[in-house]
């Protein structure tokens, strides 16, 4: 990982612009790293893989057991049934 990245969906990706934003130490009066500045194509980059839904996690549960009862598979299964045509 260098100054200008993004942790976005597991891998390390650089940033938009590569601009980066000095972290102060205001003690010793030194700049002590670098943090990478979001553009717009790196916030679309992380809301689009935050947004997906991913099916093989665990369902049920509202709590760190899985998405919830409505956004597992058998959650989607129950509002996504076939119907027969007369």
């Amino acid at each position: 990982m260098s100054a200008g990245q993004w942790l976005i969906d597991g891998r390390w990706r650089d940033a938009a612009d590569g601009a980066t934003l000095p972290a102060l130490d205001h003690c010793a009066r030194a700049i002590f790293a670098h943090a990478a500045i979001a553009a717009v194509a790196d916030v679309d980059a992380a809301v689009t893989v935050a947004a997906a839904p991913d099916l093989a996690r665990p369902f049920g549960g509202v709590k760190p057991s899985g998405w919830g009862r409505e956004n597992g598979h058998d959650g989607i299964e129950g509002i996504t049934g076939l119907k027969s045509w007369p």
